[in-house]
């Protein structure tokens, strides 16, 4: 049983994968993307885009449940996206996009983007 369990873990840390990325920032606007994790656990990459531009980050994939990814924004805005994950999977987490300027935006990517 125990050998079965880890043969599913690694299939499945293998896999490459890709998840929506929805946001709403305070005015109500909303933007929208993508978040990619490698397959070989290493990098990922952040993007969301709204009528104003877009905002796009790299991270660490899977190293733990909260994750937090500095960006850069085509206006030139600096920030930060801290995400966390449920602990029953990768696929889902929901949190905060912050830049530079004080802004915030509510963000969820994954089943938790619908």
């Amino acid at each position: 049983m125990r050998q079965g369990l880890l043969i599913v873990i690694f299939a499945v840390a293998g896999c490459a994968s890709q998840q929506s990325v929805k946001y709403v920032g305070p005015t109500g606007k909303y933007g929208s993307g993508s978040i990619e994790m490698s397959g070989t656990l290493s990098n990922g990459r952040f993007l969301v885009s709204d009528q104003n531009g877009t905002c796009a980050g790299t991270f660490r994939s899977w190293s733990n449940l909260t994750i937090t990814i500095p960006i850069q924004c085509t206006d030139g805005a600096k920030g930060t996206v801290t995400l966390t994950r449920v602990m029953d999977g990768p696929l889902t987490a929901t949190g905060v996009m912050m830049l530079d300027s004080g802004q915030t935006r509510q963000v969820v990517y994954g089943q938790a983007a619908g």
